[in-house]
């Protein structure tokens, strides 16, 4: 059941960013001027998009693949830049929008941010344990 939750979030965050992609830039231009104080706002909203999404693949390759769990990690962020790739080519179609490397780095290094705090808060938690399993043991 939690893998099917996992999924589905994964599956529908990235449909949010397929249809945030597909909108033309004269529909972004009112939400731009809502973030224009922000100094590249759109490359925060492009490592926000795809830290949650790096996340919620993570999870869903966990769950699936749990062989190759030493792997799971840079499997997440090759899907996550596969992704986002997919998503800079759909913008070069969509009327105003462009093709942007920036956007693209910005996505690798949100889904790389994921994972990183993933790992860290793992070794934070086994070492956590090991300090307990210690004091159990004297």
């Amino acid at each position: 059941m939690k893998t099917n939750l996992v999924t589905a979030g994964a599956l529908a965050w990235a449909a949010v960013i397929f249809m945030l992609s597909a909108q033309p830039a004269s529909k972004l231009e009112k939400t731009q001027l809502f973030f224009d104080f922000i100094p590249r706002a759109d490359f925060f909203a492009h490592m926000f998009l795809f830290f949650v999404l790096g996340a919620l693949v993570h999870g869903v390759l966990r769950a699936y693949l749990p062989r190759r769990k030493n792997l799971v990690l840079s499997d997440t962020v090759i899907f996550c830049l596969l992704y986002g790739m997919s998503d800079e080519i759909h913008q070069a179609f969509v009327p105003g929008r462009t093709l942007s490397g920036l956007d693209l780095l910005a996505d690798v290094l949100g889904a790389t941010l994921a994972v990183t705090l993933w790992l860290a808060i793992h070794q934070i938690r086994q070492r956590i344990r090991r300090g307990r399993d210690g004091d159990a043991k004297k």
